[in-house]
């Protein structure tokens, strides 16, 4: 098969660019890399530095997974109206600009449960996080019923949760989830009674650091 796709890449008659459909595993995946890396290597060397290679992802991606042989090429998600315009530009050798908002690298969604009580759905768009930490403001942790994982728009407490308690530095109340993982498909969720003006969700990089994700909060309308 490469030796295929050596001919098409190395023979202009043959093709006037290259692309690669990348999923998040494939990415993940050395023997992915390898090929990955061997294929620009030889569109770079035969065709130069202007040959259109293109990353085509399924869904939205995570900046840091994209290898860094892609990461300054032309990289488009499916769930952009623009894509196949943005493909055919980069082909032509045209240039393509768009004014858009940036797309956030997570999902938001809160989920009305009536009788002024809420659930908060936050997911990434790609990756997995673990452990979780979750942050909220001390003077409105009564309003806090359940913070938990589950599969995404299922809001839904589970029965058993390992999970720790604590304080950040700048005085929040810490939530620590360490026996599951927020991914594409399996949400956090945090029930809450009332409004919640704060929340904070990040990483736990050790007991005493967490790189904080994302913010937000439940506000009246």
């Amino acid at each position: 098969m490469w030796s295929q796709i050596d001919q098409h890449i190395s023979n202009p008659d043959k093709s006037d660019a290259w692309a690669i459909f990348a999923t998040e595993a494939s990415l993940q995946s050395k023997a992915c890399q390898e090929e990955l890396q061997y294929a620009i290597s030889r569109a770079v060397s035969n065709r130069g530095e202007q040959f259109p290679l293109i990353g085509i992802f399924p869904g939205n991606f995570a900046a840091d997974l994209i290898p860094s042989a892609l990461s300054s090429r032309l990289c488009v998600s499916l769930e952009d109206n623009e894509w196949r315009t943005r493909v055919g530009s980069a082909v032509k050798g045209e240039s393509f600009n768009v004014d858009k908002q940036p797309i956030s690298p997570f999902s938001l969604k809160i989920h009305n449960l009536g009788e002024e009580s809420f659930a908060l759905e936050i997911r990434p768009r790609a990756g997995s996080i673990h452990p979780i930490g979750v942050a909220y403001p001390q003077l409105e942790a009564e309003k806090i019923r359940y913070i938990y994982i589950a599969p995404s728009g299922y809001p839904h407490p589970p029965t058993m949760l390992v999970s720790s308690e604590g304080t950040t530095d700048d005085g929040m109340k810490l939530y620590a989830i360490t026996n599951q993982s927020m991914t594409p498909t399996n949400s956090l969720y945090i029930h809450t009674k009332g409004h919640l003006s704060e929340f904070k969700v990040g990483k736990m990089e050790s007991p005493t650091y967490i790189k904080w994700l994302f913010t937000g909060g439940i506000r009246p309308n």
